[in-house]
């Protein structure tokens, strides 16, 4: 089983009652927010709002730590064929946490443009300011805490697996990028050189050490645009709230 899921971040949240935070959630629409949009965001989501139609939004459950939050609406299929002519639309429901303590907005899957579009319907809601609203993206330092978060248990069950890497170095040899993953019994040597010398990190694949709360290791890839897989026979809710309380420890304070 693979759970894909999207992570934003919230730069500030409105102050607000419950009910009223409730309120504001459940009645966003994305050709209303396109009407205060910044200037810089206006093309963004006029375009989601052609293709995100029919949207309602639920407050399934709010919780001190987490509010569930669904979705509906139509979305467009892909065309099956090269004549003109508008795709036709299906169903979606989306599932989203609200995150309090991290002020995390977690999309579940969803692909990109539709994340993007719950996204700023949740987080404008909450936020005020689409501009506050942005994927999580780890900065070199937060590469770093997660690299070394991975690897403090190597020994039994952790470890960073692979990674995709640009502008590297690796057993005497330059690459404009390079992507790994460990095989059974195979040196990290060479994945360290290559994430050490690294300008950027596309992505890490790691087995997490011990999660609080949950008492295991998750197998995961974290990218560099905020998206997160984890690889399990099963991956309960508590896997993946487990696994984001934790970043939300070694990341913080978010930006």
């Amino acid at each position: 089983m693979i759970r894909t899921f999207r992570v934003f971040t919230l730069a500030e949240i409105a102050r607000a009652s419950a009910a009223d935070t409730t309120r504001k959630i459940e009645g966003a629409r994305l050709r209303s927010l396109l009407r205060g949009a910044p200037a810089l965001l206006q093309r963004k989501i006029s375009t989601l709002a052609e293709l995100l139609h029919d949207e309602r939004i639920s407050v399934d459950r709010t919780q001190a730590a987490r509010w569930d939050v669904s979705l509906t609406g139509t979305w467009p299929t892909r065309p099956v064929t090269v004549a003109a002519g508008r795709p036709p639309r299906i169903k979606v429901l989306v599932k989203v946490w609200f995150l309090r303590t991290s002020g995390w907005l977690v999309v579940f899957e969803a692909a990109r443009p539709l994340a993007e579009a719950v996204a700023y319907l949740v987080g404008g809601a909450l936020t005020q300011d689409l501009r506050a609203v942005a994927p999580l993206t780890p900065d070199s330092d937060q590469w770093k805490q997660l690299f070394q978060w991975a690897q403090r248990e190597k020994a039994e069950q952790g470890g960073v697996l692979g990674g995709k890497f640009y502008k590297t170095s690796a057993g005497g040899a330059d690459f404009e990028w390079l992507s790994m993953r460990l095989s059974e019994g195979s040196s990290r040597r060479l994945l360290g050189d290559a994430f050490a010398e690294a300008d950027g990190v596309g992505e890490l694949l790691l087995a997490t050490p011990r999660l609080s709360g949950l008492a295991d290791s998750v197998t995961c890839r974290v990218s560099r645009g905020g998206v997160f897989r984890i690889y399990a026979s099963e991956v309960p809710d508590s896997a993946v709230e487990s696994l984001l309380v934790e970043l939300a420890r070694l990341w913080a304070p978010i930006p």
